[in-house]
């Protein structure tokens, strides 16, 4: 980022807080680059590289952030994901800003990082008692 670069934020929930939408915490678990960018009426749809440390938490209708904003997975392939960026988010947002082949910041969700965690653990339990 440069000086003056514009950044997505969001205050922090307070205890009691409603809970609307995912949860994200401002991490940066790995940066991946923006495939494409196109139009479906007044949404955007973004195409985005998969990165390999990170597809097992990346599938269809899962939560994912992506430069501090969190967002549904439309469509998951084995290499790349797609996110549709409602009017809404896109007025609210950095997206309207970026460009073919740029970096983006990725956090997975959390739920999914405990779930995997919580499933490879089992695994290895269930594998040392044979």
């Amino acid at each position: 980022m440069k000086v003056g670069s514009l950044i997505n934020l969001e205050t922090s929930l307070r205890v009691g807080d409603e809970i609307s939408g995912h949860l994200v915490f401002g991490h940066v678990d790995s940066k991946t680059k923006l495939i494409s960018k196109k139009y479906d009426g007044s949404s955007m749809i973004l195409k985005i590289k998969s990165p390999i440390e990170l597809r097992s938490f990346i599938t269809s209708k899962g939560s994912i952030a992506i430069n501090g904003v969190s967002l549904t997975i439309n469509n998951a392939s084995s290499n790349s994901f797609e996110v549709n960026i409602i009017p809404h988010t896109l007025k609210n947002t950095t997206f309207n800003q970026v460009g073919k082949n740029e970096l983006l910041n990725l956090e997975i969700d959390m739920l999914a990082r405990y779930v995997s965690n919580y499933v490879n653990i089992n695994k290895l339990w269930f594998y040392s008692q044979k």
